[in-house]
Order: C-alpha cells, then sequence, then structure tokens
C-alpha cells in the first residue's frame, strides 16, 4: 500500500506537484478487512489535501492484488493509472488478467477526461483521455474480432493466430504467462454471461 503511494508521489513530482494536490483519490479494494487495514495509510498521505475519496469493492484484474489507486490532482486533471494504461494497444494478456474488469476500468477513468496521465510504467503520458479510449477503443475491437471469430468456427489457437501482431518472444520468455492466446480464453469466459461478454 506505501508503495502504491510512493509511485503516486514519484509520478506527481514529474509533473511537478505533491500529494497535497491530490482532489480525488479512488480506491478498488477486494475486501472490508483489506479495507479497514489500508484506511490508516491513506489517511496519513492525504491528511493534508483532503481529497473527495470513493472505495468500491471489487475483484482485481491481477488475483495477486489486494489494491489500487486512482488519484486525480487539482486543476491539472492530472490521474495516476498504476498498470492499467501501459499502452494504447496490446499484444498479449496476462493469464491470469480479467479483461472485463480491464474494460469497465478504462470507461470509469476515461469517464474523468483527464489531461495528463502518469503510468506506472511508462510515465508521463499526454492526451490522457485520447489516450485511454484509444486503449478502450482497441480492447473492444479486439473482443468483437474474437467473437466473430469464434462464432465462424475457429478454434482456441485459430483465433489467436489470427489477431494482430506477434507474441513469440513473450510467450518463450514467460513460460506462456504472456500471449494472445490469453485474450481469446479472457473474452469467451464460460462464466460471463453473453451480454458482458459482447463488448460495447
Amino acid at each position: 500500500m506505501r508503495n502504491c503511494f510512493r509511485n503516486i508521489s514519484r509520478a506527481l513530482a514529474e509533473a511537478g506537484a505533491t500529494l497535497d494536490d491530490l482532489v480525488r483519490v479512488l480506491i478498488f479494494v477486494t475486501s472490508q478487512p483489506e479495507f479497514e487495514r489500508i484506511m490508516p495509510i491513506i489517511r496519513k498521505h492525504c491528511y493534508a489535501a483532503r481529497p473527495a475519496n470513493t472505495a468500491v469493492f471489487a475483484r482485481l484484474v491481477a488475483p495477486h492484488m489486494n489494491v489500487e489507486i486512482e488519484a486525480m490532482a487539482r486543476k491539472r486533471r492530472w490521474l495516476f493509472t498504476g498498470d492499467l494504461y501501459l499502452a494504447p494497444k496490446l499484444r498479449y494478456l496476462r493469464a491470469d488478467e480479467d479483461i472485463y474488469a480491464m474494460l469497465d476500468s478504462l470507461r470509469r477513468v476515461s469517464a474523468l477526461e483527464p489531461d495528463l496521465v502518469f503510468c506506472q510504467h511508462r510515465g508521463r503520458v499526454e492526451d490522457g483521455t485520447a489516450m485511454l479510449r484509444r486503449k478502450l477503443d482497441f480492447l473492444v475491437q479486439l473482443g468483437e474480432r474474437v467473437h466473430d471469430l469464434h462464432a465462424k468456427g475457429l478454434d482456441h489457437d485459430e483465433i489467436a493466430s489470427a489477431l494482430p501482431g506477434s507474441d513469440l518472444l513473450w510467450r518463450m520468455w514467460t513460460a506462456g504467462h504472456f500471449s494472445k492466446g490469453h485474450f481469446v480464453s479472457a473474452f469467451l469466459r464460460p462464466d460471463v454471461p453473453l451480454h458482458v461478454q459482447t463488448p460495447k
């Protein structure tokens, strides 16, 4: 949890701001006990700014994560997105990632219309709202492509091969933990209702 605020502080410092400039904090947390554990830490780091804050109980994209924080800074419309952004186009997905949770998060944060995004991996990202929506549009179109190919009778591996880009290096480097095939599995999850499976 303290790492979250260290990352947020570092990102804000890059743009000449501090935690005192925060005006909104959105906290995604997996359980009530975890929420109670982290609240003293949040109060400590946000005491001076006293930003508006919302906590949401949710299953996070990566199972090893217990909490994720999105923060917006005063007037400048800066948004710290953790690892949600990464890039406008993804060529592979981690085996344990929830693509529908990712789509929902992208819709939520792009609705904030930030001017500047700070990504945990990419640093400062200009035209924040446009870049978040570009990634959202790409994933929606990718999901539509997966469902279209599935409806035509292609199997899992055939659909993965038809998706854009190459994931060979990442599949080899991560022993298959990252691959295009995980997009297929994620979009065609049997436990997700059909109206949710078809992204809009």
